[in-house]
């Protein structure tokens, strides 16, 4: 048996790269484990969602629109508002933790519209900031959460 082409190699080598896996391999729900999608749509419906009433601030569990702690709390002068349709348990964290730390790209458009759904029509932040990581943790996570900022601002764009 000869050894694989020179091209074949260096594919392989940087198969190891998860977004290729992701375009390359057929993509497994992370919640079921069928084929066809990275998270199917009644596995998202099963996750455990963040209900109102919620403080506008922290998005904790709250009977007013803001809690006594972000009341009391002088430092939130720059941040005001927070939005999620999950709470970050069970599969919904499992999910977040895949993107973030395993560069499972796939489920980003995912959660970004159904965080989008989450945001009210009428929010308009004046300003997004997604702080990149330092490139030594980036090498390490071999994907950057700041850049799923974008996918999310993307998916809210789309809801216009």
């Amino acid at each position: 048996m000869t050894a694989p082409p020179q091209f074949a190699r260096d594919l392989f080598r940087t198969a190891k790269r998860a977004d290729l896996l992701e375009a390359v391999l057929p993509q497994r729900c992370l919640v079921c484990g069928r084929f066809g999608a990275a998270l199917h749509d009644e596995c998202l419906a099963d996750f455990p969602r963040a209900e109102r009433p919620r403080c506008r601030v922290c998005w904790a569990p709250s009977r007013s629109l803001v809690c006594a702690r972000c009341e009391l709390d002088d430092a939130r002068d720059g941040f005001t508002e927070l939005r999620t349709p999950f709470r970050l348990t069970g599969n919904a964290r499992r999910a977040v933790l895949e993107a973030k730390f395993r560069g499972v790209t796939a489920l980003l458009p995912v959660l970004a519209q159904a965080t989008a759904g989450s945001v009210e029509m009428n929010w308009r932040p004046d300003t997004v900031t997604p702080i990149p990581l330092v490139p030594s943790r980036e090498r390490r996570r071999v994907f950057n959460q700041a850049a799923g900022a974008q996918a999310l601002l993307n998916a809210v764009d789309r809801e216009d």
